[in-house]
């Protein structure tokens, strides 16, 4: 079957096809985003396992935890690829996770208070209840929400293309013939195969849209205990309680305060830097 990206009735044949159920927890991504994702497994009340990161195209599924689920309890978090143009934003909660910003596995305790490993820092993740299945499936959405994974490759599909200088109208799970034109004139500027399918041209379009991405700035936190100094130069000081999840930041030429949250339908996140 072709399954390259040019009608959404092909699309929908795509997404609907059988799967053989397992036993997983698996994560959807029902945005116009590329995303990566990570979890926490909670295998005991004092001890649980960390994974990054799950790159997840719009529209598509992935195994984001493998086998029954039999652990004490699980936690999300997802951040959208730095391919996209405007500020980065983030699906996640309030529990602070530590991770690397490379792929990475980690073996940490729970009650742990800081990230001590080399290149870790925390994250806030938001918990999964999945109702004590031994199996669950659960959807990434933005605001407004797109209806259907479907719309979601579509819409993704198109926020790709306005990445890389496309003008395509409206990001929305709705054809039109300014996002065919230039769905056309991208696939013959990168040589494309007519069998060549919707995979191969997610990868074309983020590659291609991370050498166009204009950084938009970034802020130094310190998420410490103690003061750093910033090469601006400024000192940086730890915020007066040191809560967990609240950081002491600089941006944009003013010093913040910075409360993470976050939420399924995925907020603005700006990145941090540690000196």
């Amino acid at each position: 079957m072709r399954a390259g990206f040019l009608t959404v009735a092909g699309l929908a044949l795509l997404c609907l096809l059988p799967r053989p159920a397992k036993a997983d927890l698996k994560i959807c991504n029902r945005t116009s985003y590329v995303l990566e994702a990570a979890t926490q497994t909670i295998v005991k009340n004092t001890e649980s396992l960390t994974h990054g990161w799950i790159h997840l195209t719009p529209g598509n599924c992935a195994v984001a935890v493998k086998g029954e689920l039999n652990g004490a309890s699980y936690m999300v978090y997802a951040r959208s690829s730095l391919a996209h143009a405007g500020p980065p934003r983030a699906w996640g909660g309030s529990f602070p996770v530590c991770v690397k910003d490379e792929d990475f596995t980690l073996h940490q305790a729970v009650t742990q208070p800081y990230c001590t490993a080399s290149d870790t820092f925390a994250l806030p993740f938001a918990p999964v209840n999945i109702k004590d299945r031994r199996d669950w499936t659960m959807a990434l959405d933005e605001t407004p929400a797109l209806p259907s994974l479907v719309a979601a490759q579509l819409a993704g599909v198109k926020r790709l293309l306005a990445d890389n200088g496309y003008k395509v109208g409206a990001i929305n799970g709705a054809p039109s013939k300014p996002t065919q034109a230039a769905l056309t004139d991208f696939r013959k500027k990168a040589n494309f195969k007519p069998g060549d399918g919707n995979d191969l041209l997610f990868v074309a379009l983020e590659k291609q849209a991370l050498t166009k991405a204009a950084p938009q700035g970034y802020a130094v936190c310190n998420d410490t205990a103690e003061p750093l100094v910033a090469d601006r130069p400024q000192i940086l000081c730890p915020s007066d309680d040191h809560a967990p999840g609240r950081q002491r930041c600089l941006s944009a030429g003013a010093e913040t305060q910075r409360h993470r949250t976050g939420g399924w339908n995925g907020e603005i996140l700006h990145r941090c830097r540690r000196l």
